[in-house]
C-alpha cells in the first residue's frame, strides 16, 4: 500500500465533505484523514485528503486532470492556477508518473500571446521538420526572457521555445528531461547543435582571420572563459556567454562559461583588424564585448568590472 497525498479546491457549499469522502470510499480507496482550510478565495476551500492505495489510485488522478484539461480548459486553468506547484513537485519526486505529470504543465513559449499558455504536447505537434528537441529557457520573467540573446538564432531558424519563470523550474525540467522521446533542451548551453542558415555568415571573417581572431582571444581570457569560438549561433549580435556543458543538473554549473562570436558581426570584424593597428584598444573592445556578454547572461559576478571596462574604453577613445 501507498500513501497518497491530494489537495483539491472546493466549493463551500452544503454537503461537499459528504460528497467527496463518498466519492473516494465508494471507489474502494481507503482514507487516511481529511482536513478542510479556508484558501485565498472566499468561495472555496482547500481539501487535504491522504488516502492509502494501490499506485493505480494516482493513474486514475492523472488521467481525469488530462480529460479535465481536454475537454474543460477554463477549469482546468482555474485548478492549475491552485495547484500547478504540487504538480511540479510530482514530476521531481515520482518518477514513474514525471512525464504524465509534466504533461499536465502549462508554460509560456514564444509561439504564444501574454495571455495565453500551452502545454508540451501543443509544443510537440508545432515542432518544425527534423526538429529533435523541445527547447526551453528559464529566468525571473517573460519579458527579461524575450529580450534574451539566446533566443535570436533559434527565432531565426523558426523554432519555438518554451519559457520557464518559475522558482525552481531549472530542477524540474531536469527531472523531466524529456517529452514523447524529446528531449528539453536548455537554449543557454554551448553543446546545442542548431543547422546552418542558407544566408548565414555570406559576409563572415574569412576562415583564417577567424582563426587568428579566435587564438588571440583565448590567450586574453585564459582564466574567464573555458572555451572561446567564432561560431553560427548568433545572426546579428556580437557575442554570447554559454553554459558549459555538464551532466550534473542545474545546481552544479561549470566554473566558467563559453564566449561565442559572431563572425559576421560588423564589430567582431572591426576587432580582428584592430588587433594588429592598435592591440592597446582592441583589448579594450574585447573587453567590453566579452563582459557585455557576461551581463546580457545574467554570468557577470560584479557588474562593476563593466563599468570599468566601459570607463577604459572611452578614455581611450576620447582622451587619447
Amino acid at each position: 500500500m501507498t500513501r497518497h497525498t491530494i489537495s483539491v479546491l472546493v466549493e463551500n457549499k452544503f454537503g461537499v465533505l459528504a460528497r467527496i469522502a463518498g466519492l473516494f470510499s465508494g471507489r474502494g480507496y481507503n482514507i487516511h484523514s481529511l482536513n478542510v482550510a479556508p484558501s485565498q478565495d472566499p468561495r472555496f476551500s482547500r481539501m487535504t485528503i491522504v488516502v492509502r492505495e494501490k499506485e493505480d489510485v494516482l493513474d486514475q488522478i492523472i488521467k481525469h486532470l488530462e480529460k479535465l484539461a481536454k475537454d474543460d480548459q477554463e477549469t482546468y486553468r482555474e485548478f492549475y492556477a491552485q495547484f500547478s506547484r504540487y504538480l511540479k513537485e510530482g514530476v521531481v519526486t515520482s518518477w514513474p508518473n514525471k512525464e504524465s505529470l509534466g504533461k499536465l504543465r502549462r508554460l509560456d513559449s514564444t509561439a504564444t500571446e501574454t495571455w495565453d499558455t500551452t502545454s508540451f504536447e501543443d509544443y510537440v505537434t508545432r515542432m518544425k521538420e527534423g526538429q529533435t528537441a523541445i527547447y526551453a529557457l528559464t529566468g525571473p520573467s517573460r519579458s527579461h526572457l524575450e529580450n534574451s540573446p539566446y533566443l535570436e538564432a533559434f527565432k531565426a531558424r523558426g523554432y519555438e521555445v518554451a519559457f520557464f519563470t518559475d522558482h525552481g523550474d531549472e530542477f524540474v525540467l531536469d527531472s523531466l528531461s524529456s517529452v514523447d522521446g524529446k528531449p528539453v533542451t536548455m537554449i543557454d548551453r554551448a553543446d546545442v547543435e542548431l543547422p546552418a542558415l542558407e544566408e548565414e555568415q555570406k559576409d563572415a571573417l574569412p576562415q583564417e582571420e577567424a582563426a587568428a581572431l579566435e587564438e588571440w582571444l583565448k590567450g586574453l581570457y585564459p582564466d574567464k572563459f573555458s572555451k572561446v569560438t567564432l561560431g553560427k549561433r548568433l545572426v546579428s549580435g556580437a557575442a554570447v556567454a554559454l553554459q558549459s556543458g555538464n551532466d550534473m543538473g542545474p545546481e552544479v554549473p561549470e566554473s566558467h562559461p563559453q564566449l561565442e562570436l559572431n563572425p559576421s558581426n560588423p564589430l567582431v570584424k572591426k576587432l580582428s583588424a584592430l588587433r594588429t593597428e592598435n592591440p592597446e584598444l582592441a583589448q579594450m573592445v574585447a573587453d567590453q564585448i566579452a563582459n557585455t556578454a557576461l551581463l546580457r547572461a545574467g554570468m557577470l559576478d560584479d557588474p562593476a568590472v563593466l563599468a570599468q571596462s566601459s570607463q577604459a574604453l572611452m578614455e581611450q577613445l576620447l582622451l587619447k
